[in-house]
């Protein structure tokens, strides 16, 4: 069975008393403030299903899990019901808290079967369809993990929350009925149907009667609707079963989760993945890499590595860290040869969604879902989108990433706590991939530092570098690339490109990043909210 670890978390970043001057800039949208409650996040119906359970009693745990659960269902272009989902959880008197939220490899995911399967196909072979060398693949059944959605929320509502799983996920049901689709899901179904009309399941769901829907259309997922109302009639089966009162919500909530990953549904997935040439039977979740944890945070590593930056050149080398034993620079560490993604863009990994809330007293919720985005494989009857977060794994045996049975691939997923003086502060999230760090670190700034609102601390211009070893498809290593939206002054760009950085100038609002963000003041009790206009990212206050 998969386990989502809940841990008390020192990652949260902690901030000292900073001055907060006010502003008068004009931004597109408003600013969202409410005293009873805001949820944020990536579509208007996402966070309308946050709200109701706001509004029904719940607290920051119940609003968050069921605006997940909608967005599994409604967001099926960057995130699905397939997918993984980590959360962090602040409640009032209690320290910051992890729901790890990512599955496991398949115990069948070997290194060696990826490299063997590389060397029975060769190039050009009709079994290499989609695969990448030297990388696991980005698309099919291949690249799932364990769905980890459902134990995740599961996990979150059975510690923090106090709603049913029957009542945070009745928004998502009613969605997967049928909701009026929009403009991006249709692209996305337009532009990546030549990958995922070649698995028959996949084709049924998003090409009903064998068409593209038209904008507007009312999109009926039936088979998830299904599969969804079967996991809640487990728990309410379990709850009648219950007489300690105490213990019906717990017991009827981990009934529900058997039923999905131990009962009638996990055996329809396994089954379909066998079939179908994806790798899931069992499963599990052990250690397999040490994290020089201690020393990655502290004060002098980060001195260390602070020594190498060059206020008037762009560096173009790789030079990773050696915390282990406290070097600016691992001596080992291979210089990776630049590249770019030779994978076709209907392939490639397609992002995202956030979600953040901050309830009346102050709790704090914040979780990036993710993964079993379209093009996907819909596992048979059951509705499910699977994912395709172990392509972020390596093939390279010294890598710490490296694939292996059981294990969790890397991810880039970053929700992020805030806390002022050790209180409640701010909660912010965002799609991006790798650049969601750069993102995140750019609105906190813009906000403690810059004394901007949260609506103008997202909608200001961001800039993101590629010089990393990308986590998805083919792993492309760009060294000083360094993209700047337009709205960055002239005068800067023509800077950067002085002291080195290879620079592309980005539209206006190009980048990939689109960040919610809620701030919370406790004297008044009132959280101020931003959504960024770039991909439709929506904020409600109560």
């Amino acid at each position: 069975m998969h386990r989502s670890l809940v841990l008390p978390v020192a990652l949260a970043l902690v901030l000292a008393s900073f001055p907060m001057p006010r502003s008068d800039a004009q931004t597109f949208r408003p600013v969202v403030r409410g005293k009873r409650g805001v949820v944020a996040g990536g579509h208007p119906l996402s966070v309308e299903a946050g709200m109701r359970i706001l509004q029904q009693g719940g607290n920051a745990t119940d609003a968050g899990v069921a605006a997940i659960l909608a967005a599994s269902v409604i967001e099926f272009s960057h995130f699905s019901f397939g997918g993984e989902a980590p959360i962090l959880i602040k409640m009032n008197g209690k320290d910051v808290s992890v729901v790890e939220g990512m599955g496991p490899a398949p115990m069948k995911a070997t290194r060696e079967f990826f490299v063997n399967r590389e060397k029975d196909a060769g190039p050009g072979s009709a079994t290499m369809a989609g695969a990448k060398t030297g990388a696991i693949p980005s698309t099919g059944p291949l690249p799932a993990t364990v769905p980890a959605v459902l134990e995740a929320c599961v996990v979150a509502l059975d510690q923090f929350g106090t709603k049913s799983l029957a009542e945070v996920i009745q928004p998502a049901i009613e969605l997967a009925d049928g909701f009026p689709i929009d403009e991006l899901r249709v692209q996305y179904i337009k532009t990546r149907g030549t990958v995922f009309s070649q698995w028959p399941d996949a084709r049924r769901v998003f090409l009903p009667n064998g068409e593209v829907p038209k904008v507007g259309d009312i999109f009926v997922q039936a088979d998830l609707a299904r599969t969804l109302r079967e996991i809640v009639n487990a728990e309410k089966q379990a709850v009648r079963r219950t007489r300690n009162a105490r213990e019906k919500r717990h017991f009827g909530l981990i009934a529900a989760r058997d039923y999905f990953y131990r009962g009638p549904v996990g055996q329809r997935i396994g089954n379909y993945m066998q079939k179908n040439g994806g790798l899931i039977a069992y499963y599990g979740d052990p250690d397999f890499v040490k994290i020089p944890t201690t020393q990655l945070l502290s004060k002098e590593y980060a001195a260390l590595r602070r020594s190498l930056i060059d206020q008037q050149q762009a560096s173009l080398a790789q030079q990773p860290g050696d915390p282990f034993n406290m070097k600016a620079v691992l001596a080992s560490a291979a210089q990776r040869v630049s590249h770019a993604s030779a994978v076709p863009e209907v392939e490639r990994a397609n992002d995202t969604t956030c979600v953040n809330v901050i309830d009346e007293d102050g709790n704090l919720f914040s979780a990036t879902p993710s993964g079993a985005w379209l093009p996907a494989v819909v596992a048979g009857d059951t509705g499910v989108l699977m994912g395709q977060r172990l392509q972020s794994a390596l093939m390279d045996p010294n890598s710490p990433n490296v694939v292996a049975p059981g294990k969790r691939p890397r991810i880039t997923l970053t929700p992020t706590v805030v806390l002022r003086n050790g209180e409640p502060f701010m909660v912010l999230s965002t799609p991006g991939g790798d650049n969601q760090d750069q993102a995140l670190l750019q609105v906190l700034l813009n906000i403690i530092e810059f004394g901007m609102n949260p609506q103008e601390a997202v909608e200001g211009p961001r800039f993101d570098t590629q010089h990393y070893v990308s986590s998805f498809d083919d792993h492309e290593f760009l060294p000083g690339s360094l993209n700047v939206e337009a709205r960055i002054h002239e005068k800067t760009i023509a800077e950067l490109k002085s002291r080195g950085h290879k620079v592309r100038v980005q539209s206006d609002w190009g980048t990939l990043s689109a960040p919610t963000v809620i701030v919370y003041n406790p004297q008044t009790g009132v959280s101020s909210a931003g959504a960024d206009p770039r991909r439709g990212r929506y904020a409600v206050a109560w």
